[in-house]
């Protein structure tokens, strides 16, 4: 019986192993990517935060601006949602997203005062609450595999996304306010709420913290509008569309 000595193999199988230790950061630092991942991730969870800016070019607005002392500026606000992006393939994502955003401004008649010569004052609220579902597409891959066991992400990783979706909104006025047939004052509240589809388009992009943390900016547009209630008789539909920038972090899983 021929005996065959163990240790050659051994050798052999430990230099393999060290081989493919090396090569697997040298991909990394190729890749961009900060470390790497078991497996590919299938699903993203997006929080983030960040300025929505409403057109407000409806006349209704126009009428409160010209009346009243707002500007476009003032129904700048926050915003703040998430999303959940679910890959369809190597460069596209269904993506289910909601957010909100909301003004309130107190505000007084321009040209007009009361019979003590103090401000008619009211105050206008806007809100909006956007839930959307849209296709993702990314021109970039997304990252590597490395053999069969390891998925390193790309450093940066740009995108475009277009969807619909339907708005819940409300509009509020309340305070004093001038009857211009007898210049009487009184008080009262306006109101009209409700829910309008909308069309969304928006550019943004990724910078990998971690295999599975994601820093993401993006742009938005929303395009809606919406009918007004009795309380805003002879006014046109209410204009809900506008865009917003946002920063939020990303968890891949």
């Amino acid at each position: 019986m021929r005996i065959v000595s163990v240790r050659p193999f051994a050798a052999a199988l430990f230099g393999i192993l060290v081989a493919g230790g090396a090569h697997a950061p040298a991909a990394a630092a190729q890749a961009g990517g900060d470390g790497f991942s078991f497996k590919e991730p299938r699903v993203a969870l997006t929080l983030f935060g960040g300025l929505a800016a409403p057109s407000a070019s409806s006349d209704l607005f126009r009428f409160s601006m010209d009346e009243l002392t707002l500007g476009k500026s003032d129904f700048l606000s926050g915003h703040y949602g998430g999303d959940i992006a679910i890959r369809v393939s190597d460069r596209l994502d269904l993506v289910f997203g909601a957010s909100s955003s909301a003004s309130r401004t107190r505000s007084e008649f321009r040209e007009w005062v009361d019979n003590n010569d103090l401000p008619i004052e009211q105050t206008t609220s806007f809100r909006r609450v956007p839930m959307t579902a849209s296709v993702r597409y990314y021109p970039m891959a997304r990252g590597q595999r490395v053999g069969s066991i390891a998925w390193i992400p790309a450093r940066f990783t740009p995108f475009i996304s277009a969807g619909t979706g339907v708005m819940a909104y409300r509009f509020e006025q309340v305070g004093d306010f001038i009857d211009y047939g007898t210049l009487d004052i009184f008080f009262d509240r306006y109101e009209s709420s409700g829910t309008a589809g909308l069309l969304q388009g928006s550019v943004g992009a990724g910078w990998s913290l971690t295999p599975n943390i994601q820093l993401t900016g993006e742009l938005k547009y929303l395009s809606a509008r919406a009918r007004l209630s009795n309380d805003f008789q002879g006014f046109k539909p209410l204009d809900l569309s506008g865009a917003s920038s946002t920063v939020g972090f990303t968890l891949r899983f």
